[in-house]
């Protein structure tokens, strides 16, 4: 019997939190990565990482940070021609506007990665972990490929 109230207790415990989640943020996260990738490169060196992220909820939200074991440090860059001179800056988030997808390519927004801590060889792939102000935490595999996010 006790059991059955103690597992009774947690469901109820369980769905009050999604409710007052729900209240909180009004729709749940609703947050799509596909088509991660990134060059070879080896130890110590930078790399950079492309993919593309689709907000598919109905609030917007941003990604604020990255994360993974494959480098020192991880830091979300844009390009931006200034001039004649194409400039890389280092961005504190990315906004992201249901419905809007964000492709982080090759001369535009892209994620890097310093001081790596292994090689990247083609073929092979590591963890990279989003940090979204709403949607929390979201895992991805990214795949190292000279040919970018084909097969």
């Amino acid at each position: 019997m006790a059991l059955r109230v103690g597992a009774l207790l947690a469901i109820a415990a369980a769905i009050l939190g999604i409710g007052w989640w729900l209240a909180r943020t009004g729709d749940p996260p609703a947050i799509a990565v596909a088509n991660a990738w990134a060059r070879p490169a080896g130890l110590g060196e930078t790399a950079a990482v492309y993919l593309e992220i689709d907000n598919t909820g109905q609030s917007p939200d941003r990604l604020t940070g990255v994360e993974t074991e494959a480098a020192a440090n991880a830091d979300i860059h844009d390009e931006q021609m200034e001039g004649e001179v194409m400039r890389m800056r280092r961005v504190a988030a990315v906004d992201l506007v249901p419905g809007k997808p964000v492709a982080f390519a090759p001369g535009r927004d892209h994620i890097m990665l310093f001081d790596l801590k292994r090689k990247l060889a083609e073929g092979d792939s590591f963890p990279l972990t989003l940090v979204f102000d709403k949607s929390g935490r979201f895992a991805v595999q990214v795949r190292v490929s000279n040919h970018g996010a084909g097969p």
